[in-house]
């Protein structure tokens, strides 16, 4: 099971100590930067299950995509 949440979130889950004794390790994942959100954008990535009309994104939309988004999460 992965938990996605907000940064700071294993201090909240520390209040329930039989759920957060099985917690195997925290990972902080990274917004990605503007170059790496573009190329994605680019590549047509979309996540599971969302289909998209086939065009081009043009690049004023996909400056608008990262400043409203600031990014995704990334490794």
């Amino acid at each position: 099971m992965v938990l996605i949440g907000m940064p700071g979130i294993e201090k909240g889950v520390a209040r329930f100590p039989q759920f957060y004794s099985r917690i195997g390790f925290v990972h902080e994942f990274h917004p990605l930067d503007e170059t790496q959100m573009t190329r994605l954008l680019n590549e047509l990535w979309l996540p599971a299950g969302v289909r998209l009309p086939d065009v081009v994104l043009a690049p004023d939309v996909i400056a608008t995509l990262i400043r409203m988004s600031g990014g995704i999460s990334g490794c």
